[in-house]
């Protein structure tokens, strides 16, 4: 996933990822600046924007979805949380809100999602 952004900002694209926040890329990220705050279906998260290795990058700030113990799909005991359904057709939902317009300083042409 780190190689497409890298390769189009080397190329001089402007590029951005959108990814959850979860506490290691928060960690990350010191600059990020919140961009908007929006609470829909999956409850109230803020959209926040920071620089990661020369490129821009989107975090979805949603603590009650993403702040959690385990790997981003299971908690330590390899459960998968119950929520999963959410926690992804969120990051979705936002991905598909910023073709539209969500973030008010930048837009993409193109979306590429997985």
């Amino acid at each position: 996933m780190g190689a497409l952004p890298a390769a189009q900002i080397a190329d001089r694209v402007d590029a951005r990822v959108l990814q959850p926040a979860y506490p290691d890329i928060r960690r990350g990220i010191p600059d990020a600046q919140v961009l908007t705050r929006r609470d829909p279906f999956a409850g109230r998260n803020t959209l926040q924007f920071g620089h990661f290795n020369g490129g821009g990058i989107n975090l979805i700030y949603a603590p009650h979805l993403y702040d959690r113990p385990g790997s981003p799909y299971h908690d330590p005991h390899l459960i998968a949380y119950t929520d999963n359904v959410q926690r992804f057709a969120l990051l979705g939902w936002v991905g598909c809100e910023m073709a539209c317009g969500l973030d008010p300083f930048w837009r993409p042409d193109v979306v590429h999602a997985h």
